[in-house]
């Protein structure tokens, strides 16, 4: 059985040169990652018989453009396995590679930028965005939506509700950069379980200042605890940042946090940004001790991309994949 998914990356901003230089686009380097995540999957004896395979195509944010709507999937993908995927007519058979060349973009993934998401005075493009988000979202119930960092915060920003009360704003709690680890929370890890195993909690990279938080009702609490509107599950907290990331089902899975880069990539953009960001030398000593040095800080970015392969190929609630932690 093909499970070649088509993924589109909009590329919301460039990265710093010297990370440009050695790895390019954003685009580029979540590619990487997740294929190695596909080729660790199919090393599984679950995916001796049909194989995940991963098709990316890079779309830049910055200069305007988009996933053509023509090109989102617009039926179900029908998987054995497959789990919370809407229910539509049944994918037409591909009768030669030409077709396959022309296979629908399953997944959108946004990538992290320097932009608050609630800047839209200053970035107007912002706004463009959010629509098209929201379309997506509506219109084409096929099509998978992921973010990172700023993609996450995005999302939220473009799917919840005045009601829901979900806000993205700048964290009270300053800024996380360097690697932190996420205790996971046990319903994400219900439908994950692949993750499961990770009794210290999920480890991963982390640059940012803004935070996806939920406005106490009138009248409870500030330190009631978080709770997000129904179907959508937060993945996971850390002290800073108490929604590490969203998923609803079979639709949405963001991450704040950037699998994306490992020790190397977040020195190189913490370097060139703190004159930037106005940072003293002390607290990028302290950032760069934080980020650490890669042979010595082990993060868990292998994990995390297995984890958004398996979303973005519908295996999902409970299919356990043995042997790929």
């Amino acid at each position: 059985m093909d499970r070649t998914i088509h993924l589109a990356i909009i590329d919301a901003d460039i990265p710093a040169r010297g990370l440009y230089e050695a790895r390019g686009l954003y685009s580029s380097q979540f590619e990487r990652v997740l294929q190695t995540g596909v080729a660790q999957l199919n090393q599984t004896e679950q995916y001796r018989s049909y194989k995940v395979g991963l098709r990316v195509t890079a779309y830049d944010l910055v200069g305007g453009v988009y996933p053509p709507f023509e090109l989102l999937r617009s039926y179900h993908r029908q998987f054995p396995n497959s789990v919370h995927s809407p229910r539509g007519k049944p994918e037409p058979r591909k009768a030669n590679k030409i077709a396959e060349l022309n296979q629908p973009i399953d997944a959108i993934l946004i990538t992290g930028a320097a932009a608050g998401a609630y800047e839209t005075d200053k970035y107007p493009w912002i706004l463009e965005l959010e629509g098209y988000i929201k379309r997506v979202y509506a219109e084409y119930p096929h099509v998978r939506i992921l973010g990172s960092c700023f993609g996450h915060q995005l999302i939220a920003q473009a799917l919840f509700s005045k009601e829901d009360r979900v806000v993205v704003e700048k964290s009270p709690l300053g800024r996380e950069a360097g690697l932190y680890t996420i205790q996971l929370d046990s319903e994400f890890t219900e439908y994950f379980p692949i993750v499961s195993g990770l009794h210290h909690g999920l480890s991963i990279q982390m640059m940012h200042a803004d935070w996806v938080t939920v406005k106490p009702r009138p009248g409870t609490s500030e330190n009631a605890s978080i709770r997000l509107p129904r179907p959508w599950v937060n993945i996971g907290r850390t002290d800073i940042c108490p929604i590490q990331g969203l998923y609803n089902p079979g639709r949405i899975l963001t991450i704040q946090g950037h699998f994306e880069l490992d020790a190397f990539a977040l020195s190189r953009t913490c370097i060139e940004f703190a004159p930037l960001l106005g940072w003293s030398q002390e607290f990028l000593d302290t950032v760069m001790g934080q980020i650490g040095d890669a042979p010595h800080y082990k993060d868990d970015a292998d994990m995390v991309a297995k984890v958004v392969v398996l979303f973005l190929a519908g295996i999902e609630s409970g299919a356990k994949l043995n042997g790929t932690s």
